[in-house]
């Protein structure tokens, strides 16, 4: 498998009312040859959640600062590596509310890839809940060793969507292709 010396870095989101956030730093090369176990336990992890009640602008704020911060925090080189910022996609389900936070996350989704797009920050990309949690399950992120119980369950659903996205860049030739290496010119701007 040919694939470059460099870093994947992922920065998700679980938006909502309470947002959940996190940043993955791993080896390129690792994940690739060894597998998302191995890469994860080789890697970097910061993860946390955030109260949104402040209002969704306020939230895609902090939103938009997590990712710049992310990418200060993995120290990328955009010449060599690889940075993703990926969001959980919303699914209307079974409507039990129907007050205006029901649509909130979809409101700062979209307020936030705005953002992301004007700024030319990343690329980005978004995952499915059900993939994230059928593929993600607490039983594998306490295999390996991404668990912790005091993170908030919108900080691990975070999470998922982050490694769900490092397993389709280590095992699906054509998502590394299109997550490509480095920003190709893109900035990241204040």
């Amino acid at each position: 498998m040919d694939v470059p010396e460099g870093r994947l870095v992922v920065c998700s989101f679980d938006p909502g009312i309470r947002s959940g956030w996190c940043w993955y730093d791993l080896d390129r090369i690792e994940m690739c040859t060894q597998g998302t176990r191995i890469g994860l336990k080789g890697g970097e992890t910061n993860f946390g959640q955030f109260d949104s009640s402040k209002g969704e602008r306020y939230a895609v704020d902090q939103m938009v600062q997590l990712t710049r911060r992310c990418w200060e925090w993995a120290d990328v080189d955009e010449e060599t590596d690889t940075f993703i910022v990926t969001i959980e996609n919303f699914t209307l389900r079974d409507i039990v509310n129907t007050g205006p936070e029901l649509l909130s996350p979809v409101r700062m989704t979209a307020r936030y890839l705005d953002r992301l797009e004007t700024s030319g920050i990343a690329i980005w990309t978004r995952c499915s809940a059900s993939e994230a949690k059928n593929t993600v399950t607490d039983q594998r992120l306490k295999l390996w060793n991404q668990y912790s119980s005091s993170s908030g369950e919108h900080a691990r659903d975070a999470q998922r969507h982050g490694i769900l996205i490092a397993r389709k860049y280590a095992s699906d030739l054509g998502f590394r292709q299109w997550a490509g290496v480095g920003l190709s010119k893109k900035e990241v701007s204040e």
